[in-house]
C-alpha cells in the first residue's frame, strides 16, 4: 500500500470521494449575527499546514508494532462501520469484503498491512465546509485497539441550509469520546469537528503526547480546555471552537507554551478578559481565531509581530478603540475579520491596502464612517468584502469593479446613496451580493441578470423602484431573493419560473398590485415566501399548495379548504378565511407588521457566512 504524508485537516483519499453542490455556508450560532462563522476552522484550519509535516508516518510509538495483528484492526473497522450505520454511508467500498483494509475507502494500511489511518470525512477547501461520509451513530471503543493508527478523522457535515427546509436530518456522530482511545499512544492527528459529540474533552488527550493536530470544533463538548493539553509539546493545530463551552475567564495561560502551534482555534468559548498577552509567544502561528469570545481593551499593536500570520479573526468580541496600524505589517495576511465589535469609529483605514495578499476583509457592525476608500481597489486578490452595519456614506463606488475575483460582496445596514452602479456588472465571479438596508435608489437594474453565478440577492430596505427585471430569471442558480422593504410595483414577472433553485422569495412590504401570482406554485424548491404588505389582490391561488413552505405570509385570507395545508406551515403569518384570528400558528394582517427590525430578507444573516 501507498504511504502519504500526514496532513492537518480531512482530505479525500480515494477518487471516490463525494462532490457537493457550491454554496455559502452558515456561521456558528455566535457568529451569524454579523456574518463570519469562521469558528468552523474556515480552510486556514485545515488548508495552513499541509505540506508542512514530514512525508511518511515514521515508526510506530513505543511497542505498537507488536501490538494486535491485522484481524484485530479488522474487527475494529468492523465495529466502526456497525455503531455508524454503514450500510447508509456516502461511500463504504470494500468495507466488510475480504479485500485488503488498505483498500476499504478512507483506510490506509502500512507495509504489515495495519491500520495507519481512517479519514472518513474530510475538509472541502472549495466548499469551505466540512464534508462528512454520513457516519451516524457512536464511536466504538474497538478504535482503541488500532495500536499504530497515526490518522483518525471522523467528520460529520450538518447541512447549513437546513432551515431552508427539505434538507436530510444531519448524519453525525453522538455521544462522548470514548475513553478507549486513550490507547492510541501512536496518534498524531485527531479530527472529530462538525459532529454532535457531548460532554468534556478528555483529560486523557494529554497523555497521547504524539498528537500533533486536534480538531474538535463544531460539537456539543462543554466545560473547560483540559490543564493535561499542557503536555502536547508537539502540537500544531488546536481547533476547539463551539458555542456550548462554559466557564469564562481569560483563555488558560499555558497555551503560550506550545511554541509549535501554527493554528489555533478558540471560538466560542466565552473567554473574558483582555487580549490574551503570552500570544506573542507563539511566533510560528499562521491562524488565529478567537471570535466569539467577549475579549475586551483595545487590539494589541503587537500582533504586528506575528508576521508569519495568514489569517486573524477576531469578530464577535468586545474589542475597542481603532484598528491599529500595526497589522500593516501582516504582509502574509490573507483573512482579517474584526467585525462585530465596537471599534472606534472613523475612516476605513488606508493602510488595509498594504495587506496585498488579503483574499477576506470582514469589518462588519464597527462604527466606522466616510466613504469607502478607493485605497481598498489595491486589494485585487479580494474574494470577500463585507463592510456591513457600519455608517459609511456615500455612493456605492464605481472602482469596486476592480475588485475582479469578488465572490461575496456586502454592504449592508450602511447610509449609503444613490444607485446601483453598472459597473457591478464586471464582477462576474460574484455569488452573494448583499446592499440591504441603504438608501439606494433607481430601479433594480437589469444588468444583474448578467451575473450567472449569483446565488444570493439581498436589496432589502432600499427605496428602489419600478418593476423586478424579468433578466433575474436568467440567473439560474439564484437560491435566495431579497427585494423587501422598497417601493417596487407591478406584478413580479413570471419569466422566475425558470429560477428552480430558487427557496427564498422576499417580495413583503412593496407596491407590488394584480393578483398574486399563480406560477410560484412551480418554484418546486421554495421554502420561504413572504408578500405580505403589498396590496395584492385574491383569489388565493391554489397552485400554491404544491409548495413545502417553511415560512409564508400574505394579506388575502386563505380558503379554508387549505387549512390542513397551511397547518403543515412552521411560520405562517397571514388567515384562514373564516378562521378564528388567534388559531394556532395563524396571524392576522394587523398582526403581520413591517417584518423584522433590524435584520431583514427573511431572517438570513445579512453580512456573508463561512466556517
Amino acid at each position: 500500500m501507498t504511504f502519504r504524508s500526514v496532513e492537518s485537516c480531512p482530505v479525500a483519499t480515494r477518487a471516490t470521494r463525494p462532490t457537493r453542490s457550491r454554496r455559502f455556508s452558515g456561521a456558528p450560532p455566535a457568529a451569524r449575527a454579523g456574518g463570519r462563522g469562521p469558528g468552523a476552522g474556515g480552510r486556514w484550519g485545515c488548508r495552513l499546514l499541509v505540506g508542512a509535516v514530514a512525508v511518511g508516518l515514521g515508526a510506530p510509538a513505543g511497542d505498537a508494532r507488536a501490538q494486535g495483528s491485522v484481524q484485530t484492526d479488522r474487527a475494529a473497522l468492523e465495529a466502526l462501520y456497525r455503531a455508524t450505520d454503514g450500510p447508509n454511508w456516502t461511500v463504504r467500498t470494500g468495507w466488510l469484503t475480504a479485500a485488503p483494509l488498505g483498500d476499504w475507502y478512507g483506510v490506509e494500511t502500512d507495509q504489515d498491512g495495519r491500520v495507519t489511518a481512517i479519514s472518513l470525512g474530510y475538509w472541502d477547501d472549495a466548499l469551505s465546509e466540512p464534508v462528512g461520509n454520513g457516519l451516524s451513530g457512536s464511536i466504538p471503543p474497538e478504535l482503541g485497539n488500532l495500536a499504530r493508527l497515526r490518522d483518525l478523522q471522523l467528520y460529520g457535515h450538518e447541512d447549513r441550509d437546513a432551515d431552508a427546509g427539505g434538507a436530510d436530518p444531519p448524519r453525525v456522530l453522538a455521544g462522548s469520546i470514548p475513553d478507549a482511545l486513550a490507547r492510541l499512544a501512536s496518534l498524531e492527528w485527531l479530527h472529530l469537528g462538525h459532529n454532535e459529540l457531548t460532554g468534556p474533552i478528555p483529560s486523557w488527550l494529554g497523555s497521547l503526547t504524539n498528537l500533533r493536530g486536534i480538531g474538535l470544533g463544531g460539537n456539543a463538548l462543554t466545560g473547560s480546555i483540559p490543564d493535561a493539553l499542557r503536555n502536547l509539546t508537539h502540537l500544531e493545530y488546536l481547533s476547539l471552537w463551539g458555542d456550548s463551552w462554559t466557564g469564562g475567564g481569560p483563555p488558560p495561560a499555558w497555551l503560550g507554551t506550545l511554541t509549535n502551534l501554527r493554528s489555533l482555534n478558540l471560538g466560542g468559548h466565552q473567554f473574558t478578559g483582555a487580549f490574551p498577552g503570552w500570544l506573542p509567544n507563539l511566533s510560528n502561528l499562521e491562524y488565529l481565531n478567537l471570535w466569539g469570545n467577549d475579549l475586551t481593551g483595545p487590539i494589541p499593536a503587537w500582533l504586528g509581530s506575528l508576521t508569519g500570520l495568514r489569517m486573524l479573526w477576531l469578530d464577535g468580541n468586545s474589542l475597542t478603540g481603532p484598528i491599529p496600524s500595526a497589522l500593516s505589517a501582516l504582509g502574509d495576511l490573507e483573512e482579517l475579520g474584526l467585525g462585530g465589535n465596537p471599534l472606534t469609529g472613523g475612516p476605513i483605514p488606508d493602510w488595509l491596502s498594504a495587506l496585498d495578499n488579503l483574499e477576506w476583509l470582514s469589518l462588519w457592525g464597527n462604527q466606522l464612517t466616510g466613504a469607502i476608500p478607493s485605497s481598498l481597489a489595491a486589494l485585487d486578490k479580494l474574494e470577500h468584502l463585507n463592510l456591513g452595519r457600519n455608517q459609511l456614506t456615500g455612493p456605492v463606488p464605481n472602482w469596486l469593479s476592480a475588485l475582479d475575483n469578488l465572490e461575496s460582496l456586502s454592504l449592508w445596514d450602511n447610509q449609503l446613496t444613490g444607485a446601483i452602479p453598472s459597473s457591478l456588472a464586471a464582477l462576474d465571479k460574484l455569488e452573494h451580493l448583499n446592499l440591504g438596508g441603504n438608501q439606494l435608489t433607481g430601479p433594480v437594474p437589469d444588468w444583474l441578470g448578467s451575473l450567472d453565478r449569483l446565488e444570493r440577492l439581498y436589496l432589502w430596505g432600499n427605496q428602489l423602484t419600478g418593476a423586478i427585471p424579468s433578466s433575474l430569471a436568467t440567473v439560474d442558480k439564484l437560491a435566495r431573493l431579497s427585494l423587501d422593504g422598497n417601493q417596487l410595483s407591478g406584478t413580479p414577472p413570471s419569466a422566475l419560473v425558470s429560477l428552480a433553485g430558487l427557496e427564498r422569495l422576499y417580495l413583503h412590504d412593496n407596491q407590488f398590485s394584480g393578483p398574486i401570482p399563480s406560477w410560484l406554485g412551480s418554484l418546486d424548491s421554495l421554502r420561504f415566501l413572504r408578500l405580505h404588505g403589498n396590496p395584492l389582490t385574491g383569489p388565493f391561488p391554489g397552485s400554491l399548495t404544491a409548495l413545502s413552505l417553511d415560512v409564508f405570509s400574505l394579506d388575502i385570507c386563505v380558503p379554508p379548504l387549505y387549512q390542513a395545508w397551511v397547518e403543515t406551515i412552521a411560520d405562517f403569518r397571514g388567515t384562514v378565511c373564516g378562521a378564528l384570528p388567534h388559531m394556532p400558528g395563524v396571524r392576522t394582517p394587523g398582526e403581520l407588521g413591517a417584518g423584522r427590525p433590524g435584520v431583514r430578507g427573511g431572517g438570513d444573516a445579512p453580512g456573508f457566512s463561512r466556517p
